[in-house]
């Protein structure tokens, strides 16, 4: 990646801001925030790797329950399958490269592409593939949408675009520690933790 002049300034600024005398009262300089070559830096570094916040398990209570999410450039559809299990699937057929969900949230048995008409299920699995019946070089049983990496903690539902990334859970060990008043006072489902 070539960067710019802005952004190279940017990277000695900021690699220097530890070494600072008083680096706790220092803020971003102005541009940290608009320039186009770091924040390709923070997605290549921090965004394509870490667990990102995506919502909550009770905006999909239900098996079939499902909304659409785009990390970075990736499309998603998260959907609460009909085994109880919520997974992060890509939101593009595996056929010609159409969204499945095209509304923001819903509540389905079964996703229909609206190009080609093939049918997956909430797990992912390809149910039907109209028109291939007759093609010998396709395998309906091995066409699956692709899933990442879905974590639940507290409630809160955070997806991962990194195979190789630690789990989440363990990294938020403290922050039972510290929600533990909180969440035995309640069940979680009675936690309003954003209005």
């Amino acid at each position: 990646m070539t960067l710019s002049a802005v952004t190279d300034r940017l990277l000695d600024t900021l690699a220097a801001y530890p070494g600072t005398e008083d680096a706790a009262s220092l803020t971003l300089p102005p541009e940290a925030y608009t320039d186009p070559g770091l924040y390709e830096i923070e997605k290549e570094t921090i965004f394509k790797h870490e667990w990102l916040l995506i919502g909550r398990a009770n905006d999909i209570p239900d098996p079939g329950d499902w909304f659409t999410f785009q990390v970075l450039d990736e499309p998603l559809l998260i959907v609460r399958g009909t085994d109880g299990e919520i997974r992060a699937l890509s939101n593009i057929c595996r056929h010609r490269y159409m969204p499945i969900a095209l509304d923001e949230k819903g509540l389905a048995k079964r996703f229909v592409c609206a190009y080609h008409g093939w049918v997956y299920g909430t797990d992912g699995r390809l149910v039907a593939a109209p028109l291939m019946e007759g093609s010998l070089a396709f395998e309906k049983e091995s066409c699956k949408l692709p899933e990442h990496r879905l974590e639940v903690w507290q409630g809160f539902i955070f997806v991962n675009l990194d195979d190789n990334t630690p789990p989440l859970a363990p990294q938020l060990h403290e922050a039972d520690a510290m929600l533990e008043n909180c969440l035995t006072s309640a069940p979680l489902g009675q936690i309003e933790w954003f209005s």
